[in-house]
């Protein structure tokens, strides 16, 4: 269905014949018929469809806002703080490579820069034979 609205979607779209009220009107009408999008939020969102530079204004001053209030309101910095780390949770719940990088940076082992982990490898490695020639020398002495 969703796939049937998108390409219904493109279709008024590439109709060059029609204003931008009429691509914004049958727009509007297709999302709401299809029951995707809220009623409060459908004008917004038809509107992004048919004009990116809406899109683009919409998207900055929400980002404006969020930023300017996470500056001035502790109570809303806890909140959206909390929601991404909710957000993150989810996201990553099934990412395998993600998972597997928490093991390692829980466990002290990983590091961001690939050289200092490689020169840490190196020193573990020189410590590992260090100690085994250390315990041959002192089973031969003795």
């Amino acid at each position: 269905m969703e796939t049937d609205l998108q390409s219904n979607i493109a279709s008024i779209l590439d109709n060059i014949d029609l204003t931008k009220k009429e691509q914004f009107d049958m727009v509007r009408d297709l999302l709401a018929d299809s029951g995707e999008v809220s009623k409060g939020y459908l004008y917004y969102k038809a509107r992004m469809i048919v004009d990116p530079e809406f899109k683009q204004r919409f998207y900055s001053h929400i980002r404006k806002y969020t930023e300017n209030r996470m500056k001035n309101d502790p109570e809303f910095r806890k909140r959206m703080n909390k929601h991404v780390i909710e957000y993150q949770k989810r996201r990553y719940q099934n990412d395998e490579v993600y998972r597997e990088k928490q093991k390692e940076i829980s466990r002290g082992r990983y590091h961001a820069n690939e050289e200092y982990r490689e020169r840490k490898k190196e020193q573990a490695l020189a410590r590992y034979y260090k100690n085994k020639l250390e315990a041959s020398n002192k089973a031969i002495a003795v």
